[in-house]
């Protein structure tokens, strides 16, 4: 996918948000060029967002040519204030033929379903996690979703694996406010029940090791309830990714990591070892040095 944006307009986006956003935008126009199709770009982004939103709502990776065309129609009588064209001229059929030229929304192997997720084993869902969130920030989705806010939409869904890659991209949008939102409540999330906190803290670190331009002092905060004390599976594998990329975070994380544990140090206790520990291995390791030594 980078190597498809990267060479259409020789260069990288700034994270995987911006990389869907180009991806979705650059289908649409080779669909466009190549086809008859008479719907405009616009029109079919919102389509394709709403028909994600509605899989995603719905736990769903596939839906059969019927239950494509009553989506299709549904989106029409939804979103009909937002076309750009006089949406009631078009057939249900036609629309759902140019959303299939796109190359994004396909028919599986065998040709008889329709998905975003490019296999029949739904592998690859991440075009319609970027979808999912584009609709609910843009108010594409059905009249439930679009007349609550982003974060009531969420607030049951923070651990249900599709929904927190949703979320993912939400904060990597840009919509500051929306995502200073999200960080504190999760935050607050992860602070009331410090003893089963690991939906919430390791959606916070995610968030953080795929860029989310978050506060200075919310990462802060996130790294003392993490990393004081305890750490999981999931969070080791974070540092190290966090640690080795070029990450702007990546510099700040390990210098107040090692003051924290510095201090512990001098306190008498090993407060922030864990994390430190792992930094050092992650160092280790690609310095090419065994980290058993280090250890």
């Amino acid at each position: 996918l980078l190597l498809t944006v990267s060479k259409n307009d020789g260069r990288l986006p700034e994270n995987k948000a911006d990389l869907f956003k180009e991806l979705v935008d650059l289908y649409i126009f080779w669909s466009k060029n190549k086809s008859k199709g008479s719907l405009s770009a616009k029109s079919i982004r919102v389509f394709l967002a709403y028909i994600a939103s509605s899989f995603t709502k719905n736990n769903r990776l596939y839906c059969d040519e019927k239950e494509l065309l009553q989506m299709v129609s549904q989106a029409i009588s939804d979103l009909e204030w937002t076309f750009s064209e006089d949406i009631s001229c078009f057939e249900p059929h036609s629309i759902a033929q140019e959303l299939s030229h796109t190359g994004i929304l396909t028919r599986t192997y065998d040709g008889k379903r329709f998905s975003f997720s490019e296999s029949t084993k739904g592998t690859h869902r991440q075009m319609q996690e970027y979808l999912t969130a584009y609709a609910i920030l843009a108010q594409y989705s059905d009249e439930e979703y679009n007349s609550m806010s982003p974060i009531d939409i969420f607030e049951d869904k923070y651990g249900i694996r599709q929904w927190r890659e949703v979320i993912i991209f939400i904060t990597l949008m840009n919509n500051g406010r929306l995502r200073q939102e999200i960080v504190k409540r999760l935050i607050l999330k992860a602070e009331k029940n410090p003893e089963d906190n690991y939906i919430y803290t390791n959606l916070l670190f995610d968030l953080i090791v795929n860029g989310a331009d978050i506060s200075l002092t919310d990462k802060h905060k996130i790294y003392d309830i993490l990393f004081s004390e305890h750490i999981t599976d999931q969070q080791i594998e974070n540092i190290d990714l966090l640690v080795t990329s070029t990450n702007r975070s990546s510099s700040d994380f390990i210098t107040y990591i090692n003051d924290k544990f510095s201090k512990s140090v001098e306190a008498g206790d090993s407060e922030y070892g864990y994390a430190k520990a792992v930094i050092e291995a992650s160092i280790a390791l690609q310095q090419g040095v065994s980290p058993f030594k280090r250890a």
